[in-house]
């Protein structure tokens, strides 16, 4: 679990990692019943947001203490972080709780600052293959077919913003699909040095 950029890795503790998630949700529920009193290596951040309608609330909680925990050398964990977010639209409440590994140690505000990041390039990246590539649409169910057109999307995305980043990318896929001599531009980039 290193990182080579400025975010440290940062790993969501999925249910595939049953032990690990269990030992989460029982430090993460026994220090809020004690309302994190005399908990040691623990941290708290609580952000609120109000956009387009929708009210976002969010609690971050930072353990950096984590002798209790036995999969730590197995991870290589540093930190275990807790997101219980809240999120109002009209009088629809949606409340979510998520657990995160880290080989890093930080505090609650900086683990919020980052995962928060990953989040906006994450539902970017969603935003353009849904809207743009129709990938919710797409009827690619044979085999790996769905996984390859989905690496394939992928990759035409990255190819666009690294070598035209001033275009769209709506636009950019319009010009690769009629005009020839662009697309052959594009490929020439990546391919032809």
């Amino acid at each position: 679990m290193k990182s080579s950029c400025n975010f440290p890795a940062i790993v969501g503790i999925k249910g595939n990692q049953s032990h690990l998630k269990a030992e989460a949700y029982n430090f993460f529920e026994q220090a809020k019943a004690v309302n994190y009193q005399g908990v040691e290596g623990i941290t708290r951040e609580e952000t609120h947001e109000k956009n387009r309608g929708r009210i976002e609330s969010r609690h971050v909680c930072v353990v950096n203490a984590l002798h209790w925990l036995p999969q730590r050398e197995k991870w290589r964990l540093q930190s275990m972080i807790e997101i219980r977010s809240e999120r109002k639209v009209a009088d629809k409440v949606e409340q979510a709780i998520r657990y995160y590994g880290s080989s890093r140690k930080a505090g609650a505000k900086e683990f919020a600052k980052w995962i928060r990041a990953h989040w906006a390039i994450e539902n970017s990246l969603h935003h353009v293959m849904d809207v743009i590539f129709k990938e919710d649409a797409s009827l690619s169910d044979v085999g790996f077919s769905a996984e390859n057109i989905a690496l394939i999307r992928r990759l035409a995305v990255n190819v666009i913003r690294t070598m035209d980043s001033d275009r769209g990318i709506t636009d950019a896929r319009r010009n690769a699909t009629y005009a020839p001599n662009y697309l052959r531009g594009l490929l020439g980039k990546v391919f032809i040095k």
